[in-house]
């Protein structure tokens, strides 16, 4: 059985569905559609086909849970936290060749939507 791709239900993206860049057979991203809205892991490449960044979208399409981000040498960058609204809530760290240079731990303030506290900087062996 093949795997149905880049369908349309209403008018709207929906189910899994693939893109790729201009004018080539290299993937640019992967992943679901919810009537429009992308929803559930997803992943996105960079032209030289390695993993540029991938995480989970909710159900209203905001990034959710752990996102990370890739160089284009697959070099992990930045891994990131996000609440069910999208915004950064939790652990963020950048790296540079396998080091954690930069480490904070975000708390978002659902209320009033704002960031209300940033903690930790550093530089540490992954």
């Amino acid at each position: 059985m093949s795997k149905e791709i880049n369908k349309f239900k209403c008018g709207e993206k929906n189910g899994y569905w693939e893109e790729y860049f201009s004018n080539s057979s290299i993937l640019r991203c992967r992943g679901h559609y919810s009537m429009g809205v992308k929803c559930g892991y997803w992943e996105f490449f960079h032209k030289n086909g390695k993993i540029k960044l991938k995480g989970n979208y909710s159900h209203l399409g905001r990034r959710k849970g752990y996102w990370r981000t890739y160089d284009k040498n697959g070099e992990l960058m930045v891994d990131a936290q996000y609440n069910n609204r999208g915004n950064y809530d939790g652990v963020y760290r950048e790296y540079d060749k396998g080091l954690i240079i930069t480490e904070n731990i975000h708390t978002f303030k659902e209320k009033n939507q704002k960031l209300i506290s940033i903690k930790g900087v550093g530089k540490y062996p992954r």
